[in-house]
């Protein structure tokens, strides 16, 4: 995302859209349509780039993909004098860093099991 020569292109007010048709948004320049273009990505199974395709393929809640692809979480082009692309990639880690509740009770329940 970072090393992405072209401006990144946010969605905008995706929340105001009926899951079905958020589930269906793309558009050139997203972060979703820079992932489709990384080679290791596809050949892990990313098959498409509308926000439903990121949701499966990254495990994101419908509200993780709203924080991360919409405008409204980024305050304009710049934030703190970083580009959109450096805010995205960092929040984009940030998200890939956090544990779901049933994956860390599945490892709680696997630790309890070896006390």
């Amino acid at each position: 995302m970072e090393a992405e020569s072209e401006p990144v292109r946010l969605f905008s007010t995706m929340e105001c859209y009926p899951k079905k048709r958020r589930l269906a948004l793309r558009q050139e320049g997203s972060p979703l349509a820079i992932a489709l273009k990384d080679s290791i990505f596809r050949l892990e199974g990313l098959s498409g780039d509308t926000v439903g395709d990121g949701v499966s393929f990254f495990k994101l809640s419908l509200s993780e993909a709203h924080e991360l692809l919409c405008d409204c979480h980024y305050g304009g082009v710049l934030h703190f004098g970083q580009p959109i692309s450096e805010q995205v990639a960092r929040r984009a880690r940030s998200l890939a860093a956090k544990h779901s509740f049933a994956e860390l009770r599945d490892r709680v329940t696997s630790w309890l099991g070896r006390q």
